[in-house]
C-alpha cells in the first residue's frame, strides 16, 4: 500500500457514490480549513475510488485540485473499503452489524476459516469476541424487522436485545407448527413426528 498525490478530476466515482450527506460535507470542509485532511482517501491502481466520497467532495468544493490518496492493492480493495466504512463515525450500529457480516460472508467465500475471521475483526476493529457475536446476531434479524429499525438511533445492546426477542418469537411459532402438525398426523412425541419426516423425505428423494 502506498500514498501518492492524485488530481481530483482523476479520480473515477462509481455510480453507489451519487448519493450525498450535505452535513457531513460541511463538516469535512470546516476541519480541512481549519487543520488540513487527516485522513487520505482510498483509490485502485486504477484511480477508481475505494473509500473517502464525502472527502474528495468536500475538497473540490473548497477548490482543491490535487488529493493524497492510499492506493490499494486488487486483492485488498475489498477490505480497504470495509475497513474505511466500518469506522465511518455517520454509520449506525445497524449498518456496522450489517458491514461486518458482508467482511464474514467474503472471508468466508475465500476459504478462511471462522478463526481467521474473527482474528481480523479484533485486530482491525477493536472488538471483542463478545461485541462480534452480538454483531452478527443483529446483523440476522429479520429484513422487514431491519426496516422497522433503520431510522433508529439504537444502541448495540438495544438491538442484541431485540434480536434475541424476534428469535425466541420465531422458535415459538415454529414450536407451535410442529406441535400442530403432530397434532393432525397423530404422533405421540416429537421425536416420531420428525422420524416420520425424514422418511418421508428420504423416500421422495428415492433413498429407501
Amino acid at each position: 500500500m502506498k500514498i501518492i498525490n492524485v488530481k481530483l478530476d482523476e479520480v473515477k466515482i462509481g455510480k453507489r457514490y451519487r448519493t450525498t450527506n450535505k452535513d457531513v460535507i460541511e463538516r469535512l470542509k470546516s476541519s480541512i480549513k481549519e487543520i488540513g485532511l487527516l485522513q487520505p482517501i482510498v483509490i485502485s491502481k486504477d484511480k477508481d475510488l475505494v473509500a473517502g466520497f464525502h472527502r474528495l467532495q468536500a475538497l473540490k468544493e473548497l477548490g482543491y485540485e490535487e488529493v493524497p490518496a492510499v492506493v490499494c492493492k486488487e486483492d485488498t480493495e475489498f477490505f480497504c473499503e470495509m475497513e474505511e466504512n466500518f469506522v465511518r463515525s455517520e454509520l449506525t450500529t445497524l449498518e456496522r452489524a450489517e458491514l461486518l457480516k458482508t467482511i464474514q460472508d467474503y472471508i468466508y467465500d475465500h476459504g478462511k476459516s471462522r478463526e481467521e475471521f474473527f482474528e481480523y475483526a479484533r485486530e482491525k476493529f477493536g472488538l471483542s469476541q463478545t461485541q462480534i457475536y452480538n454483531y452478527l446476531l443483529v446483523a440476522k434479524i429479520d429484513p422487514v424487522e431491519k426496516d422497522k429499525l433503520r431510522n433508529k438511533d439504537l444502541s448495540l445492546k438495544q438491538l442484541v436485545r431485540i434480536a434475541k426477542k424476534v428469535k425466541n418469537n420465531k422458535k415459538s411459532d415454529i414450536d407451535d407448527k410442529v406441535k400442530l402438525l403432530q397434532e393432525m398426523l397423530g404422533f405421540k412425541s416429537r421425536k416420531a413426528l420428525m422420524e416420520y419426516l425424514v422418511q418421508q423425505a428420504l423416500k421422495d428423494l428415492g433413498i429407501e
